[in-house]
């Protein structure tokens, strides 16, 4: 019997049952979906069939849900091409980078500016409300 306990961030911690592989004899598998974002450790114990222990390993991982990005360690070449495309960007290779960095004072930078006009300026709106208001006020009497 195989016992795994997982040591979430916070909380106590979570106990799992272990099940054997059927195509691999002698490993066990788990399944835990961690829940929220840091450091976990997991313990496993197996235990003979007399009840002593046969033996433990310790483990741990970090995990941050929301970063798709960091699943894996090589680069994503289609998925970071995909996003040059649609955002109007282009991939640099580690060979042109000093003709990237050339090229900078040359590039135009779009300038954004936040703008806002309260809908309240609008005079359609200040007719609507006036309207909205002598209509009701209509309705009373």
């Amino acid at each position: 019997m195989v016992q795994i306990t997982v040591q979430p961030p916070a909380g106590k911690p979570v106990v799992l049952d272990a099940e054997p592989l059927l195509k691999d004899p002698g490993l066990y598998e788990a399944i835990y979906a961690p829940r929220t974002a840091g450091a976990y450790r997991a313990f496993a114990t197996a235990n003979r069939s007399d009840g002593k222990q046969a033996g433990h390993a310790v483990t741990g991982w970090v995990t941050y849900p929301a970063a798709d990005e960091f699943r894996s360690i090589t680069p994503n070449r289609t998925l970071m091409e995909q996003f040059a495309r649609k955002t109007g960007g282009e991939i640099i290779d580690s060979n042109n980078l000093g003709g990237f960095a050339e090229s900078l004072s040359a590039r135009k930078v779009p300038i954004t500016q936040q703008w806002t006009f309260p809908l309240w300026h609008q005079s359609w709106v200040f007719l609507l409300a006036v309207g909205c208001l002598i209509g009701e006020w209509g309705l009373r009497r």
